[in-house]
């Protein structure tokens, strides 16, 4: 990845600089309710392991899967993989219950497995349909091309 240079950079630092600047106030300031160490340890936490585990393993996965899928096949399963992966993510704490009220029911009183499962379903669907039609796309345009002799196929 190419950091911004010149321009870009400035911009990105005085738009970014003033909303971090914010939120770590707004931290601070509400300290009994936002808990800024605790916070602080699961930033640095959450960074350690994205550095230790996450990337490698999408480095990983990204190697794999363009040694040993068909061209036709590589973007939809991209595509289809980094976006289960964002949804079980997403997903993670109300799949596990975390913010459940026993006293409240009207907090998380959706059956999250079956929706994430179905979101799940839509994307593998969406990535089969693509990859079937990018593969006979394919075909068509090699059958077009002619051969190395000059005669048609």
């Amino acid at each position: 990845m190419t950091r911004p240079q010149g321009r870009a950079r400035w911009v990105g630092l005085a738009l970014g600089l003033p909303v971090m600047l914010f939120g770590i106030g707004g931290a601070l300031a509400h300290a009994d309710a936002t808990r800024p160490v605790g916070f602080a340890t699961w930033l640095v936490g959450a960074d350690v392991l994205h550095d230790a585990l996450v990337a490698p393993a999408v480095g990983l996965g990204g190697w794999l899967l363009t040694r040993y899928t068909p061209r036709f096949a590589r973007a939809p399963l991209g595509v289809a993989l980094a976006t289960s992966l964002v949804l079980v993510a997403i997903a993670w704490a109300p799949l596990h219950g975390d913010g459940r009220l026993p006293d409240n029911g009207s907090l998380q009183p959706l059956d999250y497995s079956t929706s994430v499962a179905t979101a799940l379903a839509i994307v593998w669907v969406a990535c089969a349909l693509w990859a079937g039609q990018r593969a006979v796309s394919s075909r068509r345009r090699r059958a077009r091309t002619p051969t190395a002799t000059g005669e048609s196929p």
